[in-house]
Protein backbone atom coordinates (compact mmCIF):
# COMPACT_ATOMS: atom_id res chain seq x y z
CA UNK A 1 0.00 0.00 0.00
CA UNK A 2 1.48 3.44 -1.08
CA UNK A 3 2.00 6.62 1.51
CA UNK A 4 -0.95 8.50 2.06
CA UNK A 5 -1.07 11.79 -0.26
CA UNK A 6 -2.29 13.97 2.57
CA UNK A 7 -2.13 13.39 6.24
CA UNK A 8 -4.05 14.01 9.04
CA UNK A 9 -2.33 14.88 12.73
CA UNK A 10 -4.35 16.16 15.82
CA UNK A 11 -3.43 18.20 19.04
CA UNK A 12 -4.74 19.90 21.24
CA UNK A 13 -7.96 20.99 19.06
CA UNK A 14 -6.06 21.44 16.11
CA UNK A 15 -6.31 19.33 12.89
CA UNK A 16 -3.44 19.65 10.64
CA UNK A 17 -3.53 18.39 7.14
CA UNK A 18 -0.25 18.15 5.25
CA UNK A 19 -0.29 17.69 1.60
CA UNK A 20 2.18 14.65 1.54
CA UNK A 21 4.00 14.62 -2.45
CA UNK A 22 7.10 16.84 -1.73
CA UNK A 23 8.43 15.05 -4.78
CA UNK A 24 6.38 16.57 -6.67
CA UNK A 25 6.21 19.38 -5.08
CA UNK A 26 2.53 18.47 -3.35
CA UNK A 27 1.39 18.46 -7.13
CA UNK A 28 -2.59 17.14 -7.34
CA UNK A 29 -2.66 13.86 -8.28
CA UNK A 30 -6.43 12.07 -8.17
CA UNK A 31 -4.86 10.21 -4.82
CA UNK A 32 -3.89 13.74 -3.05
CA UNK A 33 -7.15 15.36 -4.08
CA UNK A 34 -9.15 12.02 -2.64
CA UNK A 35 -7.03 11.78 0.40
CA UNK A 36 -6.95 15.45 1.15
CA UNK A 37 -10.77 15.72 0.56
CA UNK A 38 -11.26 12.84 3.06
CA UNK A 39 -9.23 14.27 5.72
CA UNK A 40 -10.96 17.97 5.36
CA UNK A 41 -14.53 15.90 6.16
CA UNK A 42 -12.85 14.01 9.33
CA UNK A 43 -11.77 17.68 10.55
CA UNK A 44 -15.17 18.68 9.77
CA UNK A 45 -17.09 15.79 11.51
CA UNK A 46 -14.67 15.66 14.30
CA UNK A 47 -16.12 17.67 17.57
CA UNK A 48 -12.83 17.59 19.35
CA UNK A 49 -11.16 19.66 16.23
CA UNK A 50 -11.78 23.75 16.39
CA UNK A 51 -9.42 24.55 14.24
CA UNK A 52 -8.02 23.34 10.44
CA UNK A 53 -4.27 24.14 9.50
CA UNK A 54 -3.67 23.23 6.01
CA UNK A 55 -0.43 23.04 4.29
CA UNK A 56 2.38 21.34 2.42
CA UNK A 57 5.46 18.97 3.09
CA UNK A 58 9.13 19.87 1.99
CA UNK A 59 9.44 22.98 -0.19
CA UNK A 60 6.00 23.96 -1.57
CA UNK A 61 2.52 24.61 -0.47
CA UNK A 62 0.89 22.87 -3.91
CA UNK A 63 2.74 23.31 -7.11
CA UNK A 64 -1.16 22.98 -8.52
CA UNK A 65 -2.48 20.43 -11.14
CA UNK A 66 0.29 17.92 -11.89
CA UNK A 67 0.13 18.48 -15.97
CA UNK A 68 2.02 15.51 -16.89
CA UNK A 69 -0.72 13.17 -14.93
CA UNK A 70 -3.27 15.05 -16.48
CA UNK A 71 -1.95 14.21 -20.24
CA UNK A 72 -2.62 10.76 -18.89
CA UNK A 73 -5.95 10.89 -18.90
CA UNK A 74 -7.82 8.68 -21.35
CA UNK A 75 -11.10 10.30 -21.33
CA UNK A 76 -13.42 13.26 -20.10
CA UNK A 77 -14.89 11.00 -17.52
CA UNK A 78 -11.00 10.65 -15.41
CA UNK A 79 -10.87 14.90 -16.35
CA UNK A 80 -14.38 14.96 -14.52
CA UNK A 81 -13.60 13.33 -11.69
CA UNK A 82 -10.44 15.16 -11.39
CA UNK A 83 -11.65 18.47 -11.25
CA UNK A 84 -14.63 17.58 -8.95
CA UNK A 85 -11.87 16.46 -6.97
CA UNK A 86 -10.06 19.32 -7.09
CA UNK A 87 -13.19 21.67 -6.81
CA UNK A 88 -14.46 19.33 -3.91
CA UNK A 89 -11.14 20.34 -1.65
CA UNK A 90 -11.95 24.69 -2.49
CA UNK A 91 -15.78 23.89 -1.71
CA UNK A 92 -14.48 21.63 1.69
CA UNK A 93 -12.20 24.35 2.71
CA UNK A 94 -15.23 27.48 2.18
CA UNK A 95 -17.96 25.38 3.82
CA UNK A 96 -16.14 24.34 6.97
CA UNK A 97 -17.57 25.59 9.95
CA UNK A 98 -14.20 25.71 11.89
CA UNK A 99 -11.52 28.45 10.42
CA UNK A 100 -9.26 27.10 8.25
CA UNK A 101 -5.50 28.71 8.44
CA UNK A 102 -3.05 28.22 5.41
CA UNK A 103 0.53 27.68 6.55
CA UNK A 104 1.88 28.78 2.98
CA UNK A 105 6.04 27.95 2.54
CA UNK A 106 7.45 27.86 -1.32
CA UNK A 107 4.82 27.83 -3.81
CA UNK A 108 1.33 27.72 -4.20
CA UNK A 109 0.50 27.75 -7.88
CA UNK A 110 -2.70 27.47 -9.48
CA UNK A 111 -5.35 25.29 -7.86
CA UNK A 112 -2.71 25.04 -5.17
CA UNK A 113 -3.14 28.95 -4.79
CA UNK A 114 -6.81 29.16 -4.99
CA UNK A 115 -6.96 26.82 -2.02
CA UNK A 116 -4.93 28.71 -0.47
CA UNK A 117 -7.27 31.98 -1.16
CA UNK A 118 -10.35 29.67 -0.11
CA UNK A 119 -9.00 29.69 3.78
CA UNK A 120 -10.02 31.51 6.64
CA UNK A 121 -6.37 32.83 7.61
CA UNK A 122 -3.10 33.04 5.49
CA UNK A 123 0.07 32.75 7.19
CA UNK A 124 3.24 33.27 4.37
CA UNK A 125 6.67 32.41 5.13
CA UNK A 126 9.35 34.50 3.65
CA UNK A 127 9.45 31.96 0.64
CA UNK A 128 6.04 31.77 0.18
CA UNK A 129 4.95 32.72 -3.31
CA UNK A 130 1.64 32.49 -4.84
CA UNK A 131 1.26 32.42 -8.61
CA UNK A 132 -1.59 32.41 -11.06
CA UNK A 133 -0.51 30.65 -14.36
CA UNK A 134 -3.74 29.22 -16.08
CA UNK A 135 -3.07 31.26 -19.07
CA UNK A 136 0.17 30.71 -19.58
CA UNK A 137 -0.37 27.12 -20.05
CA UNK A 138 -3.46 27.61 -22.14
CA UNK A 139 -5.97 26.38 -19.21
CA UNK A 140 -9.04 28.23 -17.50
CA UNK A 141 -8.99 28.76 -13.64
CA UNK A 142 -10.33 25.84 -11.52
CA UNK A 143 -10.43 25.53 -7.83
CA UNK A 144 -12.86 29.08 -7.58
CA UNK A 145 -9.91 31.22 -9.18
CA UNK A 146 -12.37 32.77 -11.67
Amino acid sequence: MSEQQAQLEKKDHIATITLNNPQTFNSMSQALLDDTLQLFCDAESDADVRVVIFTGAGKAFCAGADLPYVETFANAGVTRRYMEGINGVTNAIVRMAKPVIAMVNGVAAGAGCNWVLACDIIYCARSARLAQSFARVGLIPDGGGT
